[in-house]
């Protein structure tokens, strides 16, 4: 006995599907993945060590520049500006430092900058945790 494919006609969100039973999954799995929020992750950024240093070096000296340019990497890969990743690199340089660079700007807008970078580190760190947890999950399954 042979089993011919049932044919099935209906209309999704405006868009009409007249096919095969067995072919309607697929075609609204396509139709979901198209309607999916897409969520993009910076790419890195390659910075040349030329920008901290140039000439002859030692290793000590080089180590130090390749983390520091790796902490100025992740900074922006958390979503900070290059304004915003200058700030929080002179705010580690020290407290007297920080506020004679930056002595034109009143005390609460700095620290209100200061708090909003900090923000964003923090909100970008728990989404990457979150992303990770995610993608925990699908390995198990």
């Amino acid at each position: 006995m042979m089993q011919e494919n049932s044919c099935l006609f209906i209309v999704v969100h405006n868009i009409v599907y007249d096919g095969p039973v067995d072919e309607l999954e697929i075609a609204f799995s396509n139709f979901s993945q198209l309607n999916q929020n897409k969520e993009f992750q910076k790419s890195t950024e390659y910075i040349p060590l030329t920008e901290y240093t140039s000439g002859q070096i030692s290793l000590q000296e080089f180590e130090d520049y390749t983390k520091q340019a790796a902490h100025v990497e992740k900074l922006k890969s958390s979503g900070l500006t290059e304004e915003e990743v200058q700030l929080l690199l002179d705010y580690g340089k020290g407290k007297e430092f920080f506020s004679e660079k930056y002595r034109r700007l009143e005390n609460s807008v700095l620290n209100s900058r200061l708090e909003q970078v900090l923000l964003k580190i923090k909100s970008s760190e728990e989404k990457q945790n979150l992303d990770n947890s995610r993608q925990g999950l699908v390995k198990l399954i």
